[in-house]
């Protein structure tokens, strides 16, 4: 009984690793999005 809450323990951890992974990934990429954005509006005033 205890080895089958253990496992489950473990699996639930690798799923929140892989979502916390996938969101810092995802807020890397809005980053460079926003700066890209940012270099085109100054682009247009000079």
């Amino acid at each position: 009984m205890g080895q089958l809450i253990s496992w489950q323990f473990f699996e639930e951890g690798r799923k929140q690793k892989a979502e916390g992974r996938r969101q810092k990934a995802e807020g890397r990429r809005q980053k460079a999005e926003g700066r890209r954005e940012m270099i085109k509006k100054q682009g247009k005033f000079i």
